[in-house]
């Protein structure tokens, strides 16, 4: 009611899974308290349920799919590749109410799309603007209107885009057509990421390379690592003997902690292999009064100041509190503070392939592009690639990695190795498995210590380059088991296993075509060029299988009228940038 009372247009509910369990009956409370008042309001939803079960519903009019809007190219075209196999179920009512997708806001007027700097940055505007009017999204500007200037306010006041928009149909338009430019090279900073795509042998960027920077000896280091009730892990069984703590990491190799700075394994026949003393729930090392301790920062153990309070005043150190389980002999953490170590997580071994390592592919003329933690424009958390020499002996540090070895259940080295610095390679389900390649399957971060599994969960990858010793190269491919979504570019969308992807680098942009279904009989069609280089493009009515040949067409960003085009008409579209066309008979 006192939304109604001050005039409230627009409600936003920004993900209502911790108001309860039931995120419908939540929502299903909202929209009759807005519909109590007698003012329509348009209420925006986050969370569950998903878009498929939601559009029918009656219960909101939109929700926010994809990740949080950024003013830079990539980040854009992820939130229209995102909303790319959603446009059916967008509609203006059908006994329901009607039910959009929110790409989040409008990112006019800033960084990439603000066009007041210039032709470049003023296209990318056009091409943000007509892709949120094409899809149905909600135009929300971000951005403050007393000092937005005149060449940002005339993309986003454009009568006939926001017309599009606000069309009675309510339909989204699709994408028909999506083709390979004839310019792919690897632009920075807006084409350049790593994505998964379907394995091709032929393509070189596919083909990963493994170098050793610092070769050190392979080596074990503890961590914590999820507990597995059902079955045993023998790099999670320690034995306490002669004052050590002893684990066997293999049938005829048996490693003691070792009390270090690093808190590495080691021969048991070190001196500071011994001196541990098990004392009711401390793993303490009496010459050091220094306790085994679980990382707030990670996955690696570490040795700290036995206390008997932590930083929040407890009566015990979580972090230094084990319990154990006599029947496995398996140590295990108890429960933990927060920020310091989650909850069933057990001492566990971890072996290290190599501490500093590059990896990296060429493209076709040879230019090598490195796997770097520097996180892309694209969005939220997207690994990009760097141009790096791999000969020198010398490397940024954003592009070394730590490879470290999996473990399967029976303790036994694993063919998959897990990728990682402070941050892990690793690909989303949410964001990168439901949209055409190559622009939406992204890789991306993960912060090692909010993991289990081995530090990476998904960013567990089968590398055998990874494996071996010196410069060697391979697929990179995630670990089996997985299903991904595969996409034709067009909406449809089937489960595929996870055997058939590589990891590969983008090479500029498709050039795509989108067709949208007006009121009166009318067609709007974008052309979006997402490669770094002018696009021409042939549009044949009959290739859009439009169901005439002759139509009147008015360009609406060049404001040209073209009346009576017969069978199609070609234009040439600017990089990363966009044409749009309305046709009427």
């Amino acid at each position: 009611a006192f939304y109604a009372k001050i005039g409230v247009d627009y409600v936003k509910d920004d993900d209502c899974g911790p108001c309860t369990s039931d995120y419908i009956s939540d929502y299903q409370r909202m929209h009759m308290a807005i519909a109590r008042t007698n003012r329509k309001m348009v209420l925006s939803i986050e969370g569950l349920p998903d878009v498929r079960n939601l559009s029918n519903m009656g219960i909101a009019q939109l929700k926010r799919v994809g990740h949080d809007s950024g003013p830079v190219w990539l980040n854009v075209m992820s939130s229209v590749d995102l909303a790319s196999g959603l446009w059916q179920y967008s509609h203006n009512d059908t006994g329901f109410g009607g039910f959009w997708n929110d790409m989040d806001m409008l990112m006019v007027g800033h960084d990439d799309f603000d066009a007041s700097k210039g032709i470049k940055h003023r296209d990318m505007a056009r091409a943000h603007f007509t892709m949120h009017a094409m899809l149905k999204s909600p135009l929300i500007l971000s951005l403050p209107l007393w000092s937005v200037s005149q060449l940002n306010l005339d993309v986003v006041t454009n009568p006939h885009v926001i017309a599009i928009n606000q069309d009675r149909l309510g339909l989204a338009a699709r994408r028909v057509i999506s083709l390979t430019p004839n310019d792919t090279r690897l632009m920075f900073p807006y084409d350049a990421n790593i994505v998964l795509a379907r394995c091709n042998s032929s393509r070189s960027t596919q083909r990963w390379f493994h170098k050793t920077i610092m070769q050190e000896e392979f080596n074990y280091v503890l961590v914590t690592d999820s507990c597995n009730e059902q079955i045993t892990k023998p790099w999670q069984q320690w034995k306490y003997i002669n004052s050590s703590l002893q684990v066997s990491v293999s049938e005829h190799h048996v490693l003691c902690i070792i009390a270090n700075v690093d808190n590495t394994l080691g021969s048991c026949d070190l001196p500071n292999a011994h001196g541990w003393t098990v004392n009711n729930s401390t793993i303490r090392h009496d010459a050091s009064n220094l306790c085994l301790s679980s990382s707030q920062y990670g996955l690696r153990t570490s040795l700290s100041p036995c206390s008997t309070k932590d930083e929040v005043g407890e009566n015990t150190v979580k972090s230094q509190t084990w319990t154990y389980i006599a029947e496995s002999g398996v140590v295990l953490v108890g429960s933990a503070v927060t920020y310091r170590v989650a909850e069933n997580q057990c001492l566990s071994v971890q072996h290290l392939v190599s501490n500093n390592s590059i990896i990296y592919t060429l493209d076709g003329d040879g230019v090598s592009y490195c796997l770097s933690t520097n996180i892309s424009q694209t969005g939220p958390g997207v690994f990009s690639v760097s141009a790096c020499n791999p000969s020198s002996s010398t490397q940024p540090v954003e592009v070394l990695w730590t490879v470290t070895q999996g473990m399967n259940e029976t303790g036994k080295n694993s063919n998959s190795v897990n990728i990682m610095s402070s941050l892990c390679l690793a690909w989303s389900m949410e964001f990168g498995a439901s949209g055409p390649l190559p622009h939406t399957r992204y890789l991306f971060v993960q912060g090692a210590n909010r993991l289990n599994g081995g530090g990476c969960g998904s960013g567990l990858w089968q590398f055998p380059a990874a494996l071996g010793k010196g410069t060697s190269s391979s697929t990179l491919k995630p670990q089996d088991g997985i299903m991904i979504d595969d996409d034709d570019h067009v909406g449809n969308v089937m489960p595929t296993p996870s055997s058939t992807w590589c990891v590969d680098v983008t090479r500029g942009g498709n050039v795509e075509v989108w067709l949208g279904t007006l009121s009166h009989g009318r067609v709007a069609v974008s052309v979006l060029n997402r490669s770094p280089s002018p696009q021409p493009l042939r549009l044949s009515w009959s290739e859009l299988k439009l169901d005439v040949d002759e139509w009147d067409v008015y360009d609406v960003w060049e404001n040209i009228t073209l009346p009576g085009v017969h069978q199609g008409i070609t234009k040439e579209v600017p990089s990363h940038g966009v044409v749009l066309l309305l046709l009427s008979r």
